[in-house]
């Protein structure tokens, strides 16, 4: 019996040094980290609706960063950035215009002037020519027109605002006025600077 029981003591040691060994071989499972909470993204909110709509303009181009956008409002072109706020450029009416390409820093934009051919139709077979000009923050528009081009359209603005990009058209030699008769404009297609004209692809003037 006491040989038993001392058998039994050492067999309870043995169990107990066992079972101290477990949390070392299968150590508790380490709960998890609660989510960080991210701090929300910083930025802004401009409201345009009072200025911008379907009905009175649209958005056409954004500088990165959001920094500038412009395009179109109530029929004049603008540049609206963090920096200079709301530019408006004036239009005389019956004329429109609209800010097509913008500088990184919303400080120079390129654009156009023309008339709605609907509203305001020039006669057969032509449109309201496109006056392409480049608007500087603090100084005056400059017009293509001083360079020759009569149509203007803008394919790209440097970061910088230095380079612009763009296809224009010249002014045709001897054609008759926008408003000249049907018969007239058949007469000049059929001569040597007519037909010079159409190979370059158009005939009309149409300027502004």
């Amino acid at each position: 019996m006491k040989q038993f029981l001392r058998s039994g003591s050492r067999w309870l040691r043995q169990a107990g040094l066992a079972l101290s060994a477990l949390p070392m071989l299968f150590p508790p499972a380490v709960p998890a980290a609660a989510p960080a909470v991210q701090s929300p993204p910083r930025g802004f909110i401009m409201d345009m609706t009072p200025l911008l709509d379907e009905r009175t303009g649209r958005l056409r181009a954004i500088a990165p960063g959001c920094r500038a956008v412009t395009g179109i409002i109530e029929s004049q072109p603008f540049v609206w950035s963090r920096d200079l706020g709301m530019v408006r450029l004036p239009v005389s009416a019956p004329d429109y215009g609209m800010g097509v390409f913008l500088s990184d820093d919303g400080r120079t934009m390129t654009g156009f002037l023309s008339r709605d051919d609907r509203a305001h139709p020039v006669g057969y077979g032509q449109t309201w020519a496109k006056t392409g000009f480049i608007w500087h923050h603090k100084g005056k528009r400059h017009f293509m027109s001083r360079h020759g081009l009569i149509d203007v359209y803008w394919r790209g603005l440097s970061a910088d605002g230095r380079v612009a990009a763009g296809e224009g058209k010249e002014p045709v030699p001897g054609a008759p006025q926008p408003d000249a008769p049907e018969e007239e404009w058949d007469r000049y297609i059929a001569t040597p600077q007519g037909k010079k004209a159409m190979e370059r692809g158009y005939v009309f003037n149409r300027p502004l």
